[in-house]
């Protein structure tokens, strides 16, 4: 009889432990099935979409500017951007669809800060990501950026100092080259004393 409750007590033990087993396993599978459900929060704050903004926003700058493309490349190559407070709004499963919001801030260099104050070139985005048809990546979609663009875009770009600014130095300011010497030759005596015909000749 004994025996029988210790048999009885260690097959209880033993259906515990496995079930144990089996519980950690469904946890083990929970935390894998939820692993790519963290990837649309990536999506927000990676640095691939923090770079992109940026040229998104510069784009619209263009779009605005008439100042010389070169300066205005020089700019965007110098700036820096950071997403402050990224948020994960929504993320649809169907279409692999991101939509997250943050706050953008693009920070010029040395040489541009005359232009812009520190909090200038701020906006609260609201942007999406998906893949695109073609697989080569994701497209993205922002309603607006604030004012950055039309600061961007109106700002006199010639202030710029891109030598303070580590670009590349203003090109100089071309020199207007002096006129051609003349070619024709002068008398080689004092045409005071000129007498001949050929000597006034060349003195006139």
């Amino acid at each position: 009889m004994k025996a029988l409750v210790l048999a009885a007590s260690y097959a209880a033990l033993s259906l515990s432990a496995c079930g144990d087993r089996v519980a950690d396993d469904h946890a083990v599978a929970d935390i894998a099935t939820s692993a790519p459900a963290s990837q649309p929060t990536a999506r927000c704050v990676s640095i691939e979409t923090i770079e992109q903004l940026k040229v998104m926003a510069f784009d619209a700058a263009r779009r605005l500017s008439a100042a010389d493309p070169v300066r205005m490349n020089d700019l965007e190559r110098q700036s820096t951007a950071t997403l402050e407070m990224p948020l994960l709004n929504n993320h649809d499963q169907t279409l692999d669809r991101t939509t997250c919001a943050g706050r953008l801030r693009i920070a010029v260099p040395v040489g541009a800060r005359s232009l812009f104050g520190p909090d200038d070139l701020v906006a609260d985005l609201t942007y999406s990501m998906q893949p695109a048809a073609d697989g080569t990546g994701l497209v993205y979609q922002v309603d607006q950026f604030g004012r950055i663009p039309g600061l961007i875009g109106y700002a006199d770009l010639d202030q710029i100092n891109q030598s303070r600014s580590g670009g590349v130095a203003p090109a100089p300011t071309p020199v207007a080259s002096p006129p051609p010497t003349s070619s024709v030759g002068t008398a080689s005596f004092d045409c005071r004393r000129a007498r001949t015909s050929v000597e006034h000749m060349i003195c006139s």
